[in-house]
């Protein structure tokens, strides 16, 4: 030791030759500095995620490469304002001390720019994640559903995430399935949570966005489901402002992930997100597949959302919104039981089922029955083009649409330009008044006359019986059922703008009556 420090001493004071100062002392410094920093990177990489740890590694490996900076800087300095005091008594210029000073200077401006814009931000956002609380990344929330079956991970992806699932984890031990919610956030984590999720053979199931490092941990997943018109969102990884893709793509192709949909997702800016569209999932085994909202417990809101948090999302669907104006009241009953059946863990269509037709759908039926020609018209024909696109998928499906009011399921089916059709239309009618006069008897005799009789002309008069008694029509009509309702509609459309009103205001009005 005593000859090590005499050496560094000495080296210090500028004791030694430029040359060996240089090459022979920077070669030894330099391999040193490397091997502590390598030790560093390796002890933490045997660490679980901690942000301590990682804040005393950052300045562990600052301070060594500052430490070796400036040991180096001023020995050689020292050595080469030396050896041009030698060359100036020998009447020699010294040029290779000037330029080794130089070199010097620059290496030390070097130095002030690596830790203006590596240094600093990484013990900036170091020290933020071990003693603020990562305040960048939103709090995380888990809550056990449907008899501990089920669990929902929502919020940021911050220390203490993993120890806290593993400990849900433990506390039910049916537990089959993990709902992950979340914009993302550390790597560690997530990484953590991983291993949690592979461990106990869970499945993964996304039923609103999981995006970034969220996606780690929902490739881990012994089946990967996703709700279908939720996202899944890719980028590299970043910190403290500096983007990497090696990581996330070791994690990625050690989940089993294709190579060729990796390097597209790690290939996207950490600013940015790529979000594939399902089919891009579905063929890269990224997902096993895409359910309705039947599948699982209802998720994405949070834990325990406040009944603000329930009707703010509500409001997002122009239905809802649409509900509120015509009725805050009803809106307020709507928000309260969507919260208590989401605690309750009902699955998605069973509360829209539930709120449809308790809430909704009496109150639309009846802005329906007395809404303007234009809506009913337009309505008639959003009818005639549902009732197809479903006969086209599955004609019980289309049945139990048009003879029951169909659920959340068969909705679904319709596609999303059919479904915004209905939501706008079913907007206007909420928002309207109450334009439309009782219909006169024989104007109304006249209209049913003319559908009954196109009808018939394209059916013939035993088929179209079918449309008068709906509850007795057998699976083998089905597809005879559809098609005669869907061409009922469109000779409605096809009728005077006032009759086509009439019509359809009498089908409204009846249903109304009928509940």
């Amino acid at each position: 030791m005593i000859v090590i420090a005499n050496f560094l001493t000495r080296f210090w004071r500028g004791g030694y030759s430029l040359p060996f100062s240089w090459w022979v002392v920077g070669f030894l410094v330099n391999l040193t500095a490397f091997g502590l920093l390598s030790a560093i990177r390796g002890l933490v990489q045997q660490q679980a995620f901690n942000p301590y740890v990682i804040m005393l590694a950052l300045v562990s490996i600052w301070a060594t490469l500052l430490t070796a900076q400036i040991f180096l800087s001023v020995g050689v300095w020292r050595s080469a304002s030396r050896y041009r005091r030698d060359r100036k008594v020998e009447g020699r210029w010294g040029l290779w001390a000037l330029a080794a000073q130089l070199a010097v200077i620059v290496a030390a401006l070097g130095a002030v720019k690596v830790a203006a814009e590596s240094a600093a931000p990484q013990l900036g956002e170091g020290w933020r994640m071990a003693f603020l609380n990562d305040p960048d990344t939103p709090d995380y929330s888990l809550r056990l559903m449907r008899a501990g079956t089920e669990i929902e991970i929502a919020g940021g992806f911050k220390y203490g995430l993993a120890r806290d699932a593993e400990r849900l984890f433990a506390s039910a031990p049916d537990l089959k399935v993990v709902h992950l919610n979340s914009a993302g956030g550390r790597l560690g984590e997530a990484t953590a949570l991983a291993a949690h999720i592979k461990a106990r053979g869970l499945a993964t199931y996304t039923s609103a966005a999981c995006a970034s490092a969220c996606t780690i941990a929902f490739a881990a997943g012994s089946q990967r489901w996703l709700k279908r018109g939720a996202r899944l969102g890719f980028h590299r990884a970043i910190f403290a402002g500096t983007e990497t893709a090696d990581e996330m793509r070791t994690l990625l192709l050690a989940a089993g992930l294709e190579r060729s949909f990796v390097e597209r997702a790690v290939a996207q800016s950490a600013t940015s997100l790529w979000f594939p569209d399902e089919q891009d999932l579905l063929q890269a085994k990224v997902v096993s597949g895409i359910v309705d909202p039947y599948r699982f417990a209802v998720s994405g809101l949070g834990a325990r959302p406040t009944i603000e948090s329930i009707e703010a999302a509500l409001r997002k669907v122009g239905i809802f919104a649409a509900l509120e104006t015509a009725d805050p009241a009803l809106f307020a009953e709507t928000a309260a039981v969507y919260r208590q059946r989401y605690l309750d863990g009902a699955s998605e269509g069973e509360i829209v089922d539930e709120v449809r037709s308790a809430k909704v759908s009496p109150l639309l039926t009846a802005r329906l029955a007395t809404a303007g020609n234009d809506i009913l018209v337009a309505y008639a024909l959003l009818l005639a083009d549902q009732y197809e696109a479903l006969n086209r998928q599955d004609s019980a499906a289309c049945y139990e649409f048009a003879a029951k009011a169909g659920n959340a399921r068969t909705a679904a089916m319709l596609g999303p330009a059919l479904q915004q059709r209905e939501i706008e239309l079913a907007t206007r009618a909420l928002q309207a008044g109450n334009p439309r006069r009782p219909a006169r008897p024989e104007s109304l005799r006249e209209a049913y006359a003319a559908v009954h009789e196109d009808l018939v002309a394209s059916h013939g008069p035993v088929a179209v019986r079918l449309l008068a008694e709906p509850g007795r029509v057998t699976p083998g009509q089905y597809d005879l059922f559809c098609r005669l309702s869907s061409t009922m509609f469109r000779a409605i459309a096809r009728l005077p703008p006032l009759q086509a009103g009439d019509v359809m205001g009498s089908i409204f009005g009846s249903m109304g009556t009928a509940k």
